[in-house]
Formats: C-alpha cells, sequence, structure tokens
C-alpha cells in the first residue's frame, strides 16, 4: 500500500507543477497585454492632441478639382480623456 500512496504523491507533484506552470504562461500573457493596451492608449492620446490640435486651429483644406473650388473649416473640438 506504500507503493499506491507514493504513486498518488508523485502524480500530485506532477499536477502542482502542471499548473504553476500554467499559471506563469497566463501571468505573462496578462503582462504582455497590460503593456500592449498601455502603448495602445499612449498612441490613442497622441493621435487625439494631434486632431485636436488641427482642430482648434481651424485649419483651412483647399481641395480644387478643375475648376471647382471646395473649402473645407475645421471648427469642433475633440474632448481628449
Amino acid at each position: 500500500m506504500a507503493g499506491n500512496s507514493d504513486k498518488n504523491m508523485t502524480a500530485s507533484v506532477q499536477n502542482s507543477k502542471f499548473l504553476l506552470n500554467a499559471l506563469d504562461e497566463v501571468e505573462k500573457r496578462v503582462e504582455e497585454l497590460r503593456h500592449n493596451a498601455k502603448k495602445m492608449e499612449e498612441e490613442k492620446k497622441t493621435l487625439l492632441n494631434s486632431l485636436n490640435t488641427m482642430l482648434q486651429s481651424q485649419a483651412l483644406v483647399e481641395v480644387s478639382e478643375g475648376n471647382t473650388l471646395f473649402q473645407v473649416k475645421f471648427c469642433a473640438v475633440v474632448n481628449v480623456s
């Protein structure tokens, strides 16, 4: 009966090691996702700030096609949060 107990103990240790390895992998993936989310948030802020700058300056864009002249006036302000 002692042999059966040793087998159960070995299986339990193997299961514990497997579980710890799986949790380590999940933790690494979560850290990577957090890092990527932070980078995306920074890029979003940069893009919104650029857009906000363009809109606040009320830039005029002139686009001409043949005899037709279009003027687009940016006058809205983007709220950066």
